[in-house]
């Protein structure tokens, strides 16, 4: 690096673009933890390298006189600078990841992997649209592979192993929080909580619900050790908070299925994690204090203020509707048949020539058709994967038909969503890269 660049970093830039990173790596639950003497030590060793990469990619941007930047990621230290340079010199930029069950990629057009933009945009726009059969059962498949424990293309899968059932009376409000330490001070997620669990007390103590009537369920995450850190201080902060107020907290570590619990609840609050999804599928209500990638697809009520949680009641059943409004199972389970496949297979691009088929490989077809991928290279929106919905009335089984068999916990309604019938062969790295298929997976 010549001196020219060194005379543009900007170290205080890169202290802040280390933070997300930090975060992971200390497994950051409370915001105020970031003024750790461990937590300033690491993202100081951070600040400069990151600072580094932030000023030779303007650089390198300027001097190779780029129109587009495809970022893997975008959020992590190194990335996350790549990213902002694209910013900084006007220049479009998308980041790519791994799709959320590992059909298609994720391209997100001048946005980070954790914002949601271009999420709420789609999810917004198709809410709407009634599915087709196979569109529904697709997005049914997605997650009655996760409740029956068959689903291969996701990342990672949780309560694999778990398989008691949480033995107490029916729960009243079931809380399954996710880790903060991705998101935070990403702007997209904000709410006017200083920690979710606030929201959490304040939504309880507002529909006059005792604390005891909480549980909540600690995500089985929590329950692994990350290198020489110790135990996962979400684990412990929840823990603590749960024991405070005289909630019920159920360890990551107990062998309690996740997805019974979902059943036996009248409510389930969350702030971002995936489980919204099951729990919408069905039937039940959501309350989110966060917002996160469904937040504009109505399968829950926005609690991220005071405010919004004051247009909030309990109806006959106990519960959480907007007030005035009536709670219906089978209409709450078509709309989260609509998100699951809106963010699944309209969101994500190609999901019919890119196949995960394990946490690590993948098989691939060429695509015919690029124009979702031009779109997001000359800086236009992202456009839906699928456009097809059902456009007409339709006597023969269609989307409320599955979405009744999922509330009801009945089998799966009988139809066909049979992916295209293109020949699909594996990912390999160049040849001089494949030696890394040989390192561990661990």
């Amino acid at each position: 690096m010549d001196a020219s660049v060194h005379e543009n970093l900007n170290d205080e830039l890169g202290f802040e673009l280390a933070h997300s990173t930090v975060c992971t790596a200390l497994q950051i639950e409370n915001p105020v933890d970031d003024q750790m003497p461990q937590f300033i030590a690491m993202q100081s060793a951070l600040a400069v390298p990151v600072a580094t990469v932030y000023a030779n990619t303007r650089r390198w941007i300027r001097d190779n006189k780029l129109d587009v930047v495809c970022i893997f990621n975008g959020r992590m230290d190194l990335t996350r600078a790549i990213l902002e340079a694209c910013k900084a010199e006007s220049v479009n930029f998308f980041t790519v990841e791994r799709s959320w069950f590992g059909e298609g990629l994720q391209l997100l057009p001048n946005e980070g992997c954790l914002e949601l933009g271009s999420f709420h945009k789609i999810t917004r726009e198709w809410r709407a649209n009634e599915l087709t059969l196979r569109q529904a059962l697709r997005a049914s498949a997605l997650m009655r592979g996760r409740l029956e424990r068959t689903s291969s293309g996701e990342w990672r899968q949780y309560n694999l192993g778990n398989t008691e059932e949480y033995a107490e009376k029916p729960i009243r409000f079931l809380f399954l929080p996710s880790s903060q330490h991705e998101w935070l001070g990403t702007p997209d997620r904000s709410n006017s909580w200083t920690h979710p669990t606030a929201g959490v007390e304040h939504l309880l103590h507002a529909l006059h619900v005792p604390s005891t009537e909480l549980v909540v369920r600690g995500h089985p995450g929590w329950a692994m050790k990350i290198k020489h850190y110790g135990e996962n201080r979400a684990n412990e902060f929840y823990r603590a908070w749960c024991k405070r107020i005289g909630a019920t907290y159920v360890e990551p570590s107990q062998p309690i299925d996740t997805h019974s619990m979902i059943l036996r609840a009248n409510n389930i609050v969350l702030n971002g994690s995936s489980a919204g999804m099951e729990a919408a599928f069905r039937g039940k209500p959501v309350i989110a204090t966060t917002p996160d990638k469904s937040t504009a697809s109505g399968i829950s009520v926005d609690a991220f203020s005071a405010a919004d949680v004051a247009q909030l009641e309990m109806d006959s059943e106990g519960r959480v509707v907007h007030t005035g409004t009536e709670f219906d199972p089978v209409a709450q389970s078509c709309c989260a048949l609509r998100y699951i496949y809106a963010a699944n297979y309209r969101v994500m691009q190609f999901t019919d020539q890119v196949r995960s088929t394990d946490p690590y490989t993948f098989d691939y077809a060429d695509p015919e058709d690029l124009s979702g991928l031009k779109s997001v290279c000359t800086g236009g929106p992202l456009l839906p994967d699928d456009d097809q919905y059902q456009a007409t009335t339709s006597t023969a089984p269609g989307e409320e038909d599955v979405a009744r068999a999922a509330v009801q916990l009945e089998a799966e309604v009988e139809g066909s969503f049979a992916r295209q019938t293109q020949h699909l062969r594996p990912m390999q790295r160049k040849l001089t890269h494949r030696w890394l298929d040989l390192l561990g997976r661990g």
